[in-house]
């Protein structure tokens, strides 16, 4: 408990002085997201939202952490040009059988045809059974014309609060198709290389 009321300060401490470095660009992105999973008869609605006030990042979305889980976070971005920005934030998960103080950190850029996004994350919990979990997300995409983009994903989740439960990886392609007005369509298809399970996510998503 003390290891964790120290991590948790500390992320808190460390937030508070980053806020006070000069603004960046502003900005925000809206998704609805639609998660099928083999094996599982119900598919997952996740409403993604992010802005940027250029002080401030903030972000909120639904049933991405845990089932039936809102999350929301508070953040502040660090860009090098367009070809690196460095978001560190610190969360909140809420659901009714579990809650949690989540930091996680966004990096993203590109260079020439190529773009990349990963990121990484930790959840501290509070109760006995509670499923604490770490969370690594990379995608690589290659720009094919004006519109269309494809590339690779994989991610890594682990409930390292729970004895015996190795990290899950999953891997696979991505498409991604961009429409007028800033808006966008993206289909990611993944695959446990140990189970064999397959997931498919398709969302719809603008910038603004």
């Amino acid at each position: 408990m003390k290891i964790k009321s120290a991590i948790v300060m500390v992320a808190v401490l460390v937030m508070v002085g980053i806020f006070s470095i000069p603004a960046v660009a502003k900005g925000g992105n809206a998704s609805l997201w639609i998660k099928v999973v083999q094996g599982q008869s119900k598919s997952q609605m996740i409403p993604w939202v992010t802005y940027d006030t250029g002080k401030i990042f903030l972000e909120t979305r639904s049933n991405f952490d845990w089932p039936d889980a809102f999350t929301v976070f508070l953040g502040k971005s660090f860009q090098k040009g367009n070809s690196l920005t460095i978001i560190p934030k610190i969360g909140m998960i809420w659901s009714d059988k579990y809650k949690a103080v989540t930091p996680e950190v966004l990096v993203f850029g590109g260079r020439g045809k190529l773009a990349w996004t990963a990121v990484n994350q930790l959840s501290f919990g509070s109760g006995k059974d509670r499923p604490d979990f770490a969370y690594h997300w990379t995608e690589v995409l290659w720009k094919m014309n004006s519109r269309l983009y494809l590339g690779v994903k994989e991610q890594v989740y682990w409930k390292y609060s729970v004895a015996g439960l190795n990290p899950q990886l999953d891997t696979g392609p991505v498409l991604k198709v961009l429409l007028p007005y800033g808006s966008y369509v993206k289909c990611m298809g993944t695959v446990n290389p140990v189970t064999s399970i397959k997931k498919l996510n398709i969302g719809i998503g603008t910038s603004f």
